[in-house]
């Protein structure tokens, strides 16, 4: 949509002498309040690209996708701001637009309202985010978590015996090994991997839940795209079972080491008597 959209402004003199040469006539070229709205839109738009854009890619989890729900809500705020300022900061084409007639003030409210529906979308739409954010934060920084004056607020779901995990949670934050770990992890996933399961069951338990949410639907996506293309006309007789292991193998971010498989099955090669 965005690009459509785009591509229509950058070419709108040009199509607009066009349609002067052709003899057309589409007054809403020419109206000020709709080019306003076009470009209002447009701007817009763009912004809701870059959190698409943001919201895709591989080996996304939950911590990234709320991370950018939670400070595209705040941006929109900003945005409500920006345009109610009539500075346009973030509404580039708009200000372009507005630079040779003063946007009424009809206009702007009118803005502002459509930006607040948008705000309230994605209240709406993201509630369930909203009541994860205590345990993202604790997935990504359980050392930061204030037990004693704050409480341990996960989800029931996630973590069935809090009486467990409090008491799991307090020996974590004394753990210096974990301490130290945390800080030198390449990701978040890395780390969790490394917690003892033995002496932090429930705590690790919790984070694979949480870490097994869907962070995009990316992953979907690209498995089913990956399906397609392995389960085609010409692989009728494909069992469902080879179909699965096919996908595995494309869908995997493992290297096995062929030279040491190589070398291991030369060593076990069993050797052959001599008649």
């Amino acid at each position: 949509m965005y690009d459509v959209l785009n591509r229509f402004v950058i070419l709108l003199e040009p199509i607009i002498d066009f349609l002067d040469e052709k003899k057309q006539t589409y007054p809403q070229l020419k109206d000020k309040e709709w080019l306003y709205d076009l470009m209002f839109f447009t701007d817009t738009m763009e912004h809701l690209k870059k959190l698409n854009l943001l919201l895709q890619g591989k080996d996304k989890n939950i911590s990234e996708l709320s991370q950018s729900i939670f400070s595209f809500k705040r941006k929109i705020q900003l945005f409500e701001q920006d345009v109610m300022d009539k500075t346009f900061n973030h509404f580039p084409r708009l200000k372009e637009a507005a630079s040779e007639y003063d946007i009424s003030l009809t206009v702007i409210i009118n803005y502002q309202t459509k930006l607040k529906n948008l705000y309230n979308d994605f209240e709406d739409r993201f509630t369930d985010l909203v009541a994860l954010k205590p345990s993202i934060a604790f997935l990504l920084n359980p050392f930061e978590i204030d037990i004693h004056n704050n409480g341990f607020k996960l989800l029931k779901c996630l973590l069935p015996e809090t009486a467990s995990g409090e008491i799991e949670l307090i020996d974590m934050q004394e753990d210096q090994g974990l301490h130290m770990l945390h800080k030198s992890a390449k990701s978040i996933n890395e780390f969790w991997k490394c917690v003892p399961a033995v002496k932090y069951n429930n705590l690790k338990i919790a984070a694979y839940r949480l870490l097994s949410i869907f962070g995009s639907t990316y992953d979907v996506e690209s498995l089913y795209s990956t399906m397609k293309l392995i389960k085609s006309k010409f692989r009728s007789q494909l069992t469902n079972q080879h179909l699965k292991e096919l996908i595995r193998c494309s869908t995997t971010n493992y290297q096995p080491d062929f030279q040491k498989l190589t070398f291991t099955l030369q060593t076990h090669q069993p050797s052959t008597s001599k008649k």
